[in-house]
């Protein structure tokens, strides 16, 4: 572009950068496909240098617009590429991109120099790892106290750390020592790094996961389950929508080549039988809740959402015809429909999988009872592996948080 060859691996970004605003044609558009494109190139170009340079991989995350990010192996850092190129040619400053570099680079050193060692306590760790500390690949429905948490937004961040440091002193001794202490410096030493004469919600740039956390002990009414989204997504939402059918399709040769013996009848039901009830947006918030209905619970600019609030009436008519005993009929019906067919036999009736759909079902149904009957806030929450693993905690520290004070006098 600017009529020499120049090595895009070896190059720095701001050597590249006259090039690439040639390339662009004028000021950066995310929403222009030919700009998405250039961002692609110059996010692919960052994310190879990553790798050869500092040895990072790339791992599934749906915390990034993309779907992946890049972790390390030497120290703990994640780097979506292709969002850190797009804010760069936001700014018009791609040597934002050296700089990033070279922070990575410095973090890596002191990482390695550190008596701890690499990684986590001196272990590297690997793209499961990171999945399973960042990727917010688990959801739950839940109702939450919208006056609460706007409470909380608009309460000095000092006292939010005082009452949460209080709370977490007072839960239960079912709780561990260990564990208080671990939730107390990453919650209280996070809100500890922030200004504590400043309302919480003046932070949220900077601390929009805190917030959202917080919200979620200080205000949640109630939850279900937590389950991988992809379980939502293809299993409970399709089996709320088809119901019990009392017919169903007929299966040609492909459909029976295609069924292999002992397969789950519950999944060949979800993926045979069609919906009797049409979902109100199958590509939305877990294949149900519309996307252009669904904002962030907490104010934010840019990132991904954890804490999303979402309309339950995209889920009232088939909450209410839902019936378990018939459901469980209609799947049996349909095992003996494909064995009718000449398809192999599928496996039993008795499912795993089917248990905990029906299960996630009634707490769907319990969250949006609750949400109608108070007025509270009907939302999807996405959370980590890592955080799955802490909610009995953190329940603990909700009710120690709720609890009345005594004051001895």
């Amino acid at each position: 572009m600017e009529g020499s060859a120049i090595d895009p691996m070896v190059a720095s970004f701001a050597e590249l950068e006259p090039g690439v605003i040639k390339m662009l044609g004028g000021s950066f558009n995310l929403q222009t496909q030919e700009h998405r494109v250039v961002a692609f190139m110059v996010g692919a170009t960052l994310g190879i240098r990553l790798e050869k340079d500092l040895g990072a991989f790339w791992f599934p995350n749906r915390s990034s617009g993309f779907g992946a990010a890049m972790g390390l192996s030497e120290a703990v850092a994640v780097v979506s590429p292709i969002e850190a190129v797009s804010r760069a040619l936001a700014k018009g400053q791609l040597s934002e991109l050296d700089d990033l570099m070279r922070d990575l680079r410095s973090m890596v050193a002191r990482a390695t120099l550190s008596p701890q060692g690499a990684g986590m306590g001196g272990q590297k760790i690997g793209p499961e790892d990171y999945q399973r500390l960042f990727d917010p690949g688990l959801a739950q429905v839940a109702c939450l106290d919208g006056a609460t948490v706007e409470k909380l937004l608009n309460t000095p961040t000092g006292t939010v750390r005082r009452e949460i440091e209080d709370a977490i002193g007072r839960a239960p001794s079912q709780l561990p020592d260990e564990v208080k202490a671990q939730i107390r410096a990453q919650i209280g030493g996070a809100l500890g790094q922030m200004d504590p004469d400043k309302l919480l919600g003046e932070q949220l740039p900077r601390a929009t996961s805190l917030c959202e956390l917080l919200s979620w002990i200080h205000a949640t009414r109630t939850s279900s389950g937590l389950a991988p989204e992809e379980l939502w997504r293809e299993l409970v939402v399709p089996l709320l929508h088809i119901g019990a059918p009392e017919k169903f399709p007929e299966l040609d040769e492909d459909d029976v080549a295609a069924i292999e013996p002992g397969a789950d009848p519950l999944l060949l039901f979800v993926e045979i039988v069609p919906f009797q009830t049409p979902a109100a947006d199958e590509d939305g918030v877990i294949g149900v809740f519309p996307v252009e209905t669904a904002e962030s619970l907490i104010p934010m600019n840019e990132g991904f959402p954890r804490l999303v609030q979402v309309d339950p009436t995209a889920l009232v008519n088939v909450l209410h015809t839902f019936d378990v005993a018939k459901t469980r009929a209609a799947i049996a019906a349909f095992r003996a429909h494909v064995i009718a067919a000449g398809a192999p036999e599928p496996g039993p009736l008795e499912s795993p999988l089917l248990d905990a759909a029906i299960s996630l079902i009634g707490d769907i149904a319990m969250v949006a009872k609750e949400a109608h009957e108070t007025g509270g806030v009907f939302c999807v929450r996405r959370a980590t592996e890592a955080e799955a693993s802490s909610e009995a905690a953190l329940h603990m520290v909700r009710e120690a948080l709720r609890a009345p004070l005594i004051v001895l006098a």
